[in-house]
């Protein structure tokens, strides 16, 4: 994959990231602004219910952002060492110092894998508390017009 089509999908990857955040707390707040209970116990659970995934599905995404940035800064460090590694490694003198750099590496490298894991296990409960919030609120939708008509 060239370097321009890396950087585009990035950027629709970080657009999506955007949205993602953005859906979860615009339906939240649109659920709340326009919230009745009806005193139908599972309606009103779902509808109190699917207001707390919608915000706690925004909350993970904002975790999520957070961490997108160190794990560039990690990764791009890791990087940096790799190919002053590269450069020198064919120099005896610079053995000492290419040693320094592995160890470095070494050190990072699971961080950044335990920081990749964390927004990946974040990223699955994003969606899934979106969804299941998408889901409650329009089964509480559904049961309170249907106790208001009936």
């Amino acid at each position: 994959m060239s370097e321009a089509n890396i950087k585009a999908a990035q950027d629709v990857h970080h657009r999506f990231e955007f949205y993602l955040v953005a859906v979860a707390f615009t339906t939240a707040a649109f659920a709340i602004q326009t919230g009745r209970f009806s005193g139908f116990i599972i309606g009103d659970g779902a509808e109190t219910l699917s207001w707390m995934l919608l915000v706690g599905s925004g909350i993970l995404g904002l975790l999520r952002l957070e961490y997108i940035p160190v794990a560039y800064r990690v990764h791009e460090y890791i990087r940096a060492r790799e190919q002053s590694i590269s450069q020198y490694e064919h120099d005896d003198e610079q053995q000492d110092a290419i040693a320094v750099l592995r160890a470095q590496i070494a050190e990072n490298e699971p961080k950044l894998t335990e920081i990749e894991h964390k927004n990946q296990a974040r990223y699955v409960w994003q969606k899934r508390l979106l969804v299941v919030g998408f889901g409650l609120l329009l089964v509480a939708r559904v049961v309170t017009q249907i106790r208001e008509h009936y």
